[in-house]
């Protein structure tokens, strides 16, 4: 994913959603595909230097 966001010029809100919301939806694994009270909270945090 980094090397798409960095050499491919892809934003990194779409590079997530390939791989969180988007398949989430796609299972119908309603519990995963948004960060709001009640959901499963799956994170990801980045280093803005790497």
């Amino acid at each position: 994913m980094r090397d798409s966001v960095i050499n491919e010029g892809i934003s990194l809100e779409i590079a997530l959603q390939v791989i969180t919301s988007n398949p989430a939806q796609v299972l119908k694994l309603s519990q995963k595909d948004n960060l709001k009270p009640g959901c499963d909270a799956d994170i990801v945090l980045l280093n803005q230097e790497t």
